[in-house]
């Protein structure tokens, strides 16, 4: 995947346009949904050697969010 590409994932009555991009070469994720909710933009960090889902910046009142797109993010890219 090269930075600037982008991809669609749907999810029953959501569609999520996600962009990819690499910044201080880090894998970064801009996530604009269908139904007006506002963007995300996602990373995957690691904390003790374990992988985890962070917005940027940091919306602690979105964690569940961050954390459910994050991993349908990773489940469309384990797949394609």
């Amino acid at each position: 995947m090269e930075s600037g590409d982008q991809f669609e994932i749907k999810l029953n009555d959501l569609t999520m346009q996600v962009g990819y991009h690499i910044i201080n070469n880090d894998e970064v994720f801009h996530i604009v949904f269908s139904d007006g909710r506002p963007e995300l933009v996602l990373h995957e960090a690691l904390t003790g050697g374990r992988p985890f889902w962070t917005s940027i910046p940091q919306a602690q009142h979105r964690l569940k969010e961050v954390e459910f797109f994050g991993a349908r993010i990773a489940e469309y890219l384990k797949n394609n």
